[in-house]
């Protein structure tokens, strides 16, 4: 009868404890912080949430502004412009005390402790795919997560682009990967090895061979190369 009741007793608190998921979380939004960063109450606590697959202008101060001033020829007065335009569409787009959905990905938390999310609103759009779409941001797709969405995000930040929608009239810097040719399909895509800094083409006999764990994808050999990679010595 003790082990029936014992029994009894781990069976109802597997449904008691909360578990870890990826399937999405109901949030509150707190606040917007910038353009691609928001704040909310997840499970009775306050979390930074980073936006996946979407880089909007620097909107503080930062070593990310100075880079980016760098890497554009934009003064910071202008990309911190842009910056507060980007957090000011967010803005419109999720207010404080909104309920959100938060979809986890692969990594979920970045180096800072902020979780990594995609963040669907009431209406069934997500804020991320959202924010590119209108040309508010670019697509972020340096460090890979779900197939699926990173091309929805490319297509998005090519039509954006094309069309001069949100702050591509305005002066949003095309990212490095862009300069150097358009933005590809997944198929003519260039893969890096992170672990050994080797990057295959899409013709190299060893570009399905990466793991998934180590996969960082460029759009260009030009892009690689500017982020330490060097090409295989295998390929054609």
């Amino acid at each position: 009868m003790k082990y029936c009741t014992f029994r009894l007793f781990i069976f109802f608190l597997t449904f008691l404890l909360p578990l870890p998921s990826f399937a999405n979380d109901p949030a509150t939004l707190v606040r917007v912080v910038d353009g691609d960063t928001i704040e909310i109450m997840l499970n009775g606590q306050k979390e930074k949430v980073r936006l996946i697959g979407v880089d909007t202008p620097e909107k503080f101060a930062s070593d990310k502004l100075h880079r980016d001033a760098a890497r554009t020829g934009q003064d910071e007065a202008t990309i911190q412009a842009l910056g507060e335009r980007a957090s000011a569409f967010t803005k419109s787009l999720v207010q404080r005390g909104d309920t959100v959905q938060v979809e986890y990905d692969q990594q979920p938390r970045d180096k800072y402790q902020q979780l990594l999310a995609f963040v669907w609103l009431s209406d069934g759009r997500m804020l991320n795919e959202t924010i590119v779409c209108e040309g508010y941001g670019n697509a972020l797709t340096r460090y890979p997560f779900r197939s699926d969405y990173m091309n929805r995000f490319r297509s998005c930040e090519r039509q954006a682009r094309e069309q001069g929608k949100g702050l591509w009239g305005e002066g949003l810097a095309v990212p490095a990967r862009a300069q150097a040719q358009p933005v590809s399909t997944s198929a003519e895509e260039i893969k890096g090895n992170s672990k050994s800094h080797i990057y295959h083409l899409p013709a190299c006999p060893n570009y399905d061979k990466v793991s998934v764990k180590n996969v960082v994808m460029f759009a260009s050999e030009e892009e690689a190369q500017q982020a330490g990679y060097k090409r295989a010595k295998n390929c054609p």
